[in-house]
């Protein structure tokens, strides 16, 4: 599936969340139902989203390690109850992100764009979206479930001219910019930028690139994950590949309590704290004699 974003997803980005089922697209939509409460579902009419702004999409903050992963936002953080049907709550619970076609890259990146994760609870039960359409009075389900999803970050570059680039910084934009990337639709999609990344980097270098597959690292036609926390996997213009290459800025600085300075100055004092209590103790018993 061609994707208009490519690149990383970072711990603590702000997402929303998209389905696609073939050519349609779902963005991920809130309702209120009968008794006032907050639900969600994929909703496939995107020009009512576009329309009203976006604003009943709710946003989340991505943060977790490896495949377990939490979604938190203002309106709430993504849940499901004792059927497994997705909801919000308070606090969202951890679920798994499950892929199984490109492998992962380290940290701080959690999750690629473009790529469908299987939400899944931690003892690996789907969990299960509505799908539907908004419509004047409310959503009007199909019926059907999925348990897929695809994240769109608020924030990708674009346009770089240099170092210099336009960036998006908004979810309405990034839908809008999803949804004239896959529909012909001259009435919202005229001048709208339809392809990016999300890493400024690799909107600088320009070429949009696959990932590597499942088991596999950086090579020379693709962008993955170095051998080496040391390394960056980084695109050579000379030869028009990606290989792993060397980043000081990797190289962690330990802080001033690691530095051996601060550690002998510890110990110096340590000691001196035993010496004076000792030749304290010692007066004492002087006295008492």
């Amino acid at each position: 599936m061609a994707y208009f974003l490519v690149g990383p997803i970072n711990s603590g980005d702000t997402v929303a969340l998209s389905h696609q089922g073939g050519t349609a697209l779902y963005i991920l939509n809130t309702y209120k139902d009968d008794q006032g409460n907050t639900q969600i579902f994929f909703d496939s009419n995107v020009t009512g989203i576009l329309t009203d702004q976006a604003a009943t999409v709710p946003t989340f903050s991505l943060t977790g390690s490896g495949n377990s992963v939490n979604l938190q936002g203002p309106d709430g953080g993504l849940s499901w109850d004792a059927d497994f049907n997705a909801g919000l709550a308070i606090i969202g619970q951890t679920f798994n992100q499950i892929q199984n076609t490109y492998q992962p890259w380290s940290p701080p990146a959690l999750s690629l764009t473009g790529v469908p994760y299987e939400a899944m609870t931690p003892d690996n039960h789907p969990i299960l979206f509505k799908l539907g359409a908004m419509g004047a009075t409310g959503p009007v389900f199909t019926g059907d479930t999925t348990s897929d999803i695809l994240y769109l970050p608020s924030t990708w570059f674009f346009g770089c001219s240099g170092n210099n680039c336009q960036s998006n910084s908004s979810i309405d934009g990034t839908i809008l910019s999803n949804y004239c990337s896959i529909t012909n639709d001259p009435t919202n999609c005229n001048g709208v930028q339809t392809s990016g990344f999300t890493q400024l980097s690799d909107a600088v270098v320009g070429v949009r690139y696959q990932y590597c597959a499942l088991g596999t690292n950086c090579s020379s036609n693709c962008n993955g994950p170095c051998t080496s926390s040391l390394d960056d996997c980084e695109f050579n213009s000379s030869n028009g590949q990606f290989a792993c290459t060397f980043d000081p800025n990797n190289i962690v600085k330990p802080g001033f309590w690691e530095q051996p300075w601060f550690i002998i100055t510890v110990i110096v004092f340590v000691v001196l704290i035993i010496i004076l209590l000792i030749v304290l103790f010692l007066r004492k018993k002087k006295r008492e004699n």
